[in-house]
């Protein structure tokens, strides 16, 4: 299995998200050495709790910085992120059934193009509205 590494992830310049875009990819990474090194059910399943929890709180960090900044996509990337949590959560919910090697590929595969191509795409288009509203005064949202 191969999982991206972080020197493949685009960085959009938000140092926050770019932070919680590398957090994510180390839960994975830690997702795929749990498989590899057979660790069993109950710490994959931790594992992978982690993994959508984190993603839940990245998108919700996401739709704050959206509703801050007037991002006229809003309405779109939002579903975005309703479809991309179902997917993890549906890959949870198999894990939960033994399915690790399918499961594992699901995961990886859904890590590609979330990075390959939510972020480099629907992600990068809020930038600019972001970036346009950022202050020295402003202070990072907390976890």
């Amino acid at each position: 299995m191969n999982v991206l590494h972080w020197a493949d992830v685009p960085h959009l310049g938000i140092p926050q998200v770019d932070d919680e875009h590398q957090k994510l990819l180390n839960l994975v990474a830690a997702f795929q050495d749990a498989v590899m090194e057979q660790r069993g059910a109950d710490v994959l399943c931790q594992t992978l709790d982690e993994v959508v929890a984190y993603t839940s709180y990245h998108f919700r960090h996401e739709e704050e910085l959206f509703a801050a900044s007037s991002y006229p996509q809003t309405e779109e990337h939002k579903a975005a992120h309703r479809a991309l949590a179902a997917q993890v959560c549906d890959i949870q919910g198999q894990l939960r059934f033994g399915v690790t090697e399918r499961l594992a590929q699901q995961l990886f595969q859904f890590l590609r193009f979330f990075f390959s191509s939510h972020v480099r795409v629907m992600d990068f288009s809020y930038v600019p509205y972001v970036k346009r509203d950022e202050g020295p005064e402003s202070e990072p949202i907390k976890q």
